[in-house]
């Protein structure tokens, strides 16, 4: 099966979901409503670089290019393969035992591998060829289905369809999200900076923060200003498209201050929240404004991004490799899910987890490290898998 035919397959599936009698949940077939309580929601999370599913869930266990045996390799109940983390192997390798040997994740007491917390969940797909070892194409494939430029990433083209009138229907912390002149995407993965951009009229940092800092009167003129301006610009267009876009920049400056009061609120549901927040992972963010604005009805579907898997010769190291990332990865992941289900839209998300590609099985003879490979791994979570 190749990248393209996966992604179809999957979009097949989404479509026969919602229709009446083919999934335990089907969705209303008015998605376009802000907002709306049945609309589906997508989490892709992006390890870009090029992952190695031999670490987690494809393991391989060789004594010339693994570091774990097969009698290592761990099995959940419901058949699902999934890999230990390695054992330190370099004499300086001190802070090795401050990762978890089974990428656990949880809160303290009650941590548990991720494949055993998610196995009745987790689908997962191993041996996609990928068709590339390179970065650009491997990216393009993975999140578009296709090695071609000018197409859509998987997540872009969910939010185009059921995420119509939404303030931010599509939020991306960076890496493949390609929007093919579809929507607009909003870049973003740090609240307080939205928050401050969104906000104009309002101090965000210091002693005053979030006092006004201009008069009700003076804002009032700026904004019967950009009415006026938005009404000249309009009558002059002679473009369908330029108008449209136009409208739509206008309608959604005017609805801003509620919908931003709604992911304000979110964040603040967030945060209030019983719930062990990962500490030094630089996703935790990105994951709680994506959340934040799906609960708020602005966002459809989100981009989470988390580079640094070209490891190559530092593949193995502690500081640079791939253990601390898949660390950070799948406690994100987690910590999405289970905020999720604390705000009762689990059941509504369709988690997607790939890379550009894969590394190679064997280790590099010389530098003990793994290069580019183009059979790929990727994970389904969450809703109808």
């Amino acid at each position: 099966m190749d990248r393209r035919q996966f992604l179809e397959m999957m979009g097949l599936s989404l479509a026969g979901a919602a229709l009446p009698g083919t999934a335990p949940f089907t969705w209303a077939s008015d998605h376009s409503s802000p907002g709306n309580s049945t609309t589906p929601l997508m989490l892709c999370f992006e390890a870009s670089g090029g992952w190695d599913p031999t670490l987690h869930c494809d393991p391989h266990a060789h004594p010339n290019y693994a570091y774990y045996g097969e009698s290592n390799i761990r099995q959940t109940a419901s058949g699902l393969l999934y890999a230990p983390q390695r054992q330190p192997t370099w004499p300086d390798d001190q802070n090795a035992s401050d990762i978890d040997n089974d990428y656990n994740v949880g809160g303290a007491g009650n941590r548990e591998p991720f494949f055993e917390k998610y196995q009745n969940d987790l689908l997962v797909i191993n041996g996609i060829d990928n068709q590339t070892v390179s970065h650009d194409v491997g990216r393009r494939n993975a999140w578009s289905g296709t090695t071609r430029e000018g197409h859509p990433c998987l997540a872009a083209l969910h939010a185009s369809v059921d995420g119509i009138g939404q303030a931010m229907s599509f939020l991306t912390s960076g890496g493949s999200d390609a929007t093919a002149g579809l929507l607009v995407a909003t870049r973003a993965g740090d609240p307080n900076r939205l928050l401050s951009l969104v906000e104009p009229y309002k101090a965000s940092i210091g002693p005053s923060a979030g006092s006004e800092l201009l008069p009700d009167s003076i804002q009032s003129r700026i904004k019967d200003a950009q009415v006026a301006r938005h009404e000249r610009m309009a009558s002059q267009s002679r473009l369908p498209r330029r108008a449209e876009v136009m409208t739509r920049f206008n309608n959604f400056r005017a609805a801003e201050s509620s919908s931003m009061a709604g992911l304000t609120s979110a964040l603040d549901e967030i945060g209030a929240l019983a719930v062990p927040r990962p500490a030094d992972n630089p996703l935790i963010e990105k994951v709680e404004l994506a959340v934040a604005g799906m609960k708020a009805g602005i966002t459809t579907s989100a981009n989470v991004f988390l580079g640094g898997f070209d490891t190559h010769q530092d593949h193995w190291d502690y500081e640079d490799g791939q253990r601390i990332l898949l660390k950070n990865y799948f406690e994100a992941v987690d910590y999405a899910a289970v905020i999720l289900k604390e705000l009762n839209l689990y059941e509504r998300t369709l988690f997607v987890m790939g890379s550009d590609f894969g590394r190679t099985i064997r280790n590099n003879d010389e530098e003990m490290g793994k290069d580019h490979w183009q059979v790929a791994s990727m994970m389904l979570m969450g809703y109808g898998v």
